[in-house]
């Protein structure tokens, strides 16, 4: 049996589009029992509960790019924390999982090579943003590089640790927003004058949350790539965003491609911004999280 935990994952950071992700306390943890012949996964919604599921996809992609030899059979119980199409990196944790347990059943005494399981993993999902920080932890800066001697494009991340006073007050609303669907509202341009805007602020909330530069992060953290678009699939982002910063949010942003959105809060005023968000969204889920310093692990049984 193998038990695989990972936490969820916030990518863009507002000024960081599909290149910043950071690893958060909330997690799933993912357990195969190889003891019986056939599939069966629990834990998830019917439609998923098949060989299709995305854990079992990348638990087997990856034992045949390994040339692992595969089991006569997988139960998969799946718990999870992390909700499904609000932003939180749900696919990449079952990607990541999905990964490091094939690595555990065919390579089990060997050390983890954190590069191969990324490599691995990209071949289910393009953009390492959100895996980056799932397989890691912490905060990551990632993209992705290929030379003519490379047969798939090699991904390179910067890790950096999160100052602890930091907390992240995640708000998760009753509704989905698909990634695709968001994407379609983004223009096809952007100016020189706006590109150089972002990569300013890119770089600098990278150290701002790294240092513990409050004011840094507040100045930083103020997209104009693809939140002025994106916000408009969640209607109470305004008043989500105004309620954040009259209760001491020093920065406001939509968790990847929404709906969940994140208000970064020093830790002696982020429980009762909290509760002020919990609330004013009773039937919402808000959370009171903070970095997560690890990414995915193989836990003992």
């Amino acid at each position: 049996m193998i038990r695989v935990r990972v936490p969820a994952t916030s990518a863009n950071l507002g000024v960081g589009y599909d290149c910043l992700g950071m690893a958060l306390t909330l997690y799933g943890t993912f357990t195969f029992d190889f003891s019986q012949k056939g599939i069966v996964v629990s834990g998830c919604p019917k439609e998923y509960q098949n060989a299709d599921n995305l854990v079992l996809q990348a638990f087997f992609s990856a034992l045949r790019a390994w040339g692992l030899p595969l089991p006569e059979g997988v139960a998969l119980q799946i718990d999870t924390e992390i909700p499904v199409a609000r932003g939180l990196g749900s696919s990449a944790s079952c990607i990541a999982a999905g990964v490091l347990a094939a690595h555990a059943y065919g390579r089990g005494s060997e050390t983890i090579d954190a590069q191969e399981v990324l490599r691995q993993c990209l071949q289910l999902e393009a953009h390492p943003d959100n895996l980056a920080p799932a397989i890691t932890g912490g905060l990551c800066a990632s993209f992705l590089s290929q030379s003519a001697d490379d047969d798939l494009p090699r991904p390179f991340v910067a890790t950096y640790p999160i100052q602890e006073r930091y907390r992240f007050v995640t708000v998760i609303p009753d509704y989905e927003v698909h990634t695709q669907k968001a994407r379609t509202l983004l223009p096809k341009t952007m100016r020189y004058a706006d590109a150089v805007y972002q990569m300013g602020r890119c770089a600098a909330i990278c150290k701002g949350l790294e240092n513990g530069d409050e004011d840094l992060v507040r100045h930083a953290c103020t997209d104009r790539m693809q939140e002025p678009y994106r916000k408009q699939l969640i209607p109470e982002y305004d008043a989500v965003r105004s309620l954040a910063f009259a209760n001491g949010a020093s920065a406001f942003y939509i968790s990847g491609s929404g709906p969940t959105m994140i208000a970064i809060v020093d830790r002696s005023r982020s429980e009762a911004l909290c509760a002020q968000l919990a609330d004013a969204y009773p039937s919402w889920q808000v959370h009171c999280l903070s970095a997560a310093e690890q990414g995915g692990v193989v836990e003992d049984e």
